[in-house]
């Protein structure tokens, strides 16, 4: 167990680091881009997890799946995901350049303490902002041009603690109490060398506040040829408490600083997603999720852009090897496919941004340690409707340790 938390307090440290380019035009609008994915083992299955619950691996879009864990039961993972992505402008023939970006995404410890009850707490990002934009402008018909360049960075994190009990046999309950915190950073240039102007303005806006999430599940018994699996969450909508600074910097020299508290709060919306899953015969299971978020309508300081209600619907199929070890069993390895359809939260150019792809993934059992890993292929908008497309790749890779906290006839996976 010290080895576990020498690798948790040296993961926590990596969990804010990132090497990335330019990835993500859509995140000057709102918060960023918010992480619709679940990179535990269900992202080769689309994310399709509000249903899934495992003994073996840890799924934080649903609280109450934690009862799956056998008593006892410690799993500690990590996550993380690279992606490169594309873009095409409106009124421009080819893409440009591919982007890389890779981030570490979760860390995640869950305990289960005793029959019933189970607990987790973590780790990750709520959304992420990185984009930059450059553009030739002049102050008059007859002015010099200067160059204008915008960039952002920043995000929200999200440190949770889950609680879950077995209300029955087949029936689960759980919360997920969150704390969100973070920045959106955005720095907006003018330069001209030969006017001698080299001005930057640096605003920083904070956000915080708590907010929680309800689950449940059901499963029928196990024992049948086909198992059924039903599940739901519900997050509350919650004002994160916001302030803001900015500096004014003349050629690296600040100007200009000041701190505002107090402003407008921003409103993040009721969440609430539904899912299925058939398994057959103990090895190949069909899922199935939707999620709503109910975001008001409302105008951006982008042009022609507005925040509207979001939906997304994913399915997915898995094949798992089951393994038996006396009268227990197993997953020796696994296999998945699945495909996502997105309504975003974002109104551009008179139409709603869609985002939709396909994903494969797998992994396998290596005693007391997990492997897995996810692709995925997407677009996200339309150059055709006067939007940037974004055609993107990522992975995901992941991995936990499991373990036993009391002796136990089990205690080995091999």
């Amino acid at each position: 167990m010290k080895k576990l938390f020498f690798i948790s307090i040296c993961s926590a440290a990596i969990i804010p680091s990132r090497a990335q380019t330019v990835s993500s035009p859509y995140s000057i609008i709102g918060i960023g881009d918010i992480e619709q994915r679940n990179v535990s083992k269900y992202a080769g299955m689309a994310s399709v997890s509000i249903a899934q619950r495992s003994p073996f691996y840890i799924n934080t879009f649903n609280p109450a799946s934690l009862t799956a864990m056998p008593k006892h039961m410690v799993l500690f993972e990590i996550n993380g995901k690279g992606r490169t992505a594309s873009f095409r402008v409106p009124g421009t023939d080819t893409a440009t350049s591919s982007t890389k970006d890779f981030t570490a995404k979760r860390i995640s410890f869950a305990y289960k303490v005793s029959e019933k009850t189970a607990f987790s707490f973590g780790l990750q990002p709520y959304s992420s902002v990185n984009y930059s934009f450059s553009s030739i402008q002049k102050l008059g018909a007859d002015a010099d041009a200067y160059l204008r360049t915008v960039t952002g960075s920043g995000g929200l994190n999200q440190a949770y603690i889950s609680l879950a009990r077995q209300l029955t046999k087949q029936f689960s309950v759980g919360v997920t109490s969150s704390y969100l915190f973070g920045s959106l950073n955005q720095k907006v240039n003018y330069y001209n060398s030969g006017l001698g102007l080299d001005i930057t303005q640096d605003n920083n806006v904070y956000l915080r506040n708590f907010n929680f999430t309800g689950g449940l599940q059901y499963e029928s018994s196990p024992e049948k040829k086909v198992q059924h699996r039903f599940g739901a969450t519900a997050t509350l909508p919650v004002n994160m408490l916001r302030s803001q600074s900015y500096k004014i910097l003349e050629a690296g020299t600040d100007v200009t600083t000041e701190q505002i508290t107090n402003t407008q709060p921003y409103n993040l919306p009721l969440k609430a997603g539904f899912g299925y899953s058939a398994t057959f015969n103990k090895t190949v299971s069909l899922s199935a999720d939707y999620t709503f978020q109910n975001w008001k309508n409302s105008t951006t300081p982008i042009a022609n852009t507005s925040i509207i209600p979001s939906q997304r619907v994913a399915v997915g199929v898995e094949y798992g090897s089951i393994k038996k070890l006396d009268n227990y069993a197993f997953e020796k390895y696994f296999l998945q496919a699945g495909v996502f359809y997105e309504n975003t939260y974002l109104k551009v150019a008179g139409n709603q941004l869609k985002d939709y792809g396909f994903t494969l993934g797998g992994g396998f059992n290596l005693g007391r340690i997990n492997v897995y890993g996810a692709y995925e292929l997407g677009r996200k908008g339309n150059y055709k409707l006067q939007q940037i497309a974004e055609n993107y790749s990522q992975f995901s890779l992941g991995i936990t340790f499991k373990d036993i906290w009391e002796k136990s006839r089990y205690a080995r996976y091999q």
